[in-house]
């Protein structure tokens, strides 16, 4: 934990929260995310944000309306804001289909009004979740309000799995856009990373990480995430080679006129196939998480590697920094080439007919698996090119180091 005392922020930036009640820990894995940047991003900028919520900045108290205008009037104006929805829409409230809706609602027409004084960020949560909890009323509005958003308001939403993704990317996009604001507000952004006054900062020296350790753990998680991606890779190449060699033998009986085969016959090779897909299944099961939370430690490693290069490398020459871009440049080009081949893979699994139940079984199981795999991996890339963004707007805003 770090503690900065008598630190004097120029500049206080209100975020507003938005969401149903169905994403309660996602609320606070914001809270958490936004207390950390106040340490690692805000003093060298001599910034503060204000994380806004229903349940700190309003109280009780009787509307002649809806209560969401009582919420509405208590929170009042505000930065940024964030609006997250999952498996919920909400409750109606007397003008819109649900509170989150009139809240984005608000914030879209502040932004209309004056765009420099206000952003706008909105996540779409995937995560599986249980059938009893479908609701096809709500997940109804939710799809129209994401397509409106998406199509008529041009708003750019990002998507997440789980809070350590959600995170990731509150990391990289609140600092984007808090610095866009405050240039739009107040000019020359290099000014802006010079304000901060800190008078004292306390830091418990177990915990104090410098670039070098962040740049080692980076090394460490990126390679221990390569290793688990060729595991998969393998394990691809594997299951191909397989139920090549028993559709080749399967092809076989069949092509025998002399004795056509029996159905035992075609039920045991098919049963080795289905087989062959639950062992590719567990494999991929086993390694996806290894996969992923070292490539998410590893970028979050890069996000404090650049909060440090912003703060206390501001005067150094740039080599070093644009070496980390073009690592990760070579990250996001490695996970570009390597997801076709994984859909591909992935089709050719949909497009086998029905023949047994077992095998049938084990394919849509593959592919369920492999489904998750693919959608984590493009919000991953996603994630990789925000930050990406964040390395190249640092170098180009310091072109003379």
């Amino acid at each position: 934990m770090i503690y900065i005392n008598n630190a004097i922020s120029n500049y206080d930036y209100r975020i507003f929260l938005g969401s149903p009640s169905d994403l309660l820990d996602d609320r606070i894995a914001v809270e958490e995310t936004i207390n950390e940047l106040n340490l690692t991003f805000g003093p060298q900028n001599g910034i503060h944000l204000e994380l806004v919520r229903w349940e700190t900045h309003s109280a009780p108290g009787v509307s002649s309306k809806h209560v969401q205008k009582l919420i509405n009037k208590d929170v009042g104006a505000y930065d940024l804001f964030i609006g997250l929805l999952w498996k919920k829409f909400g409750e109606p409230t007397d003008e819109y289909e649900s509170g989150t809706e009139e809240e984005f609602s608000n914030a879209y027409k502040m932004f209309q009004e004056n765009p420099q004084k206000l952003q706008i960020l909105f996540y779409f949560k995937n995560s599986l979740f249980s059938l009893d909890d479908i609701d096809p009323d709500q997940l109804k509005k939710i799809k129209e309000f994401k397509y409106d958003i998406g199509c008529n308001k041009n708003v750019l939403y990002g998507e997440y799995n789980d809070l350590s993704q959600l995170g990731s990317h509150l990391r990289i996009h609140i600092p984007k856009r808090i610095l866009e604001l405050h240039l739009n507000q107040n000019g020359d952004e290099k000014k802006l990373e010079n304000t901060a006054k800190i008078e004292e900062v306390i830091v418990t020296p177990e915990e104090e990480f410098g670039l070098i350790d962040y740049q080692e753990m980076f090394d460490e998680c990126i390679a221990n995430s390569n290793q688990a991606l060729n595991r998969i890779t393998d394990a691809i190449t594997w299951v191909s080679e397989q139920f090549e060699s028993k559709s080749a033998e399967l092809n076989g009986l069949t092509l025998n006129k002399s004795q056509p085969p029996s159905r035992r016959d075609i039920r045991l090779i098919l049963n080795r196939v289905a087989k062959i897909i639950d062992d590719f299944s567990s494999r991929v099961e086993t390694e996806s998480p290894i996969y992923f939370t070292n490539f998410e430690s590893a970028i979050n490693s890069l996000q404090h590697i650049l909060n440090i290069y912003r703060n206390d490398f501001k005067n150094h020459d740039l080599g070093e920094i644009i070496d980390t871009r073009d690592s990760l440049e070579g990250l996001i080009a490695a996970m570009e080439e390597g997801i076709p081949g994984m859909q591909q893979f992935t089709s050719s699994f949909d497009s086998f007919p029905r023949i047994s139940k077992e095998l049938n079984k084990s394919k849509s199981n593959s592919g369920q698996i492999m489904g998750r795999f693919l959608d984590n991996m493009g919000i991953s890339l996603s994630i990789a090119k925000d930050l990406k963004d964040s390395f190249d707007g640092f170098i180009d805003l310091n072109p003379d180091i």
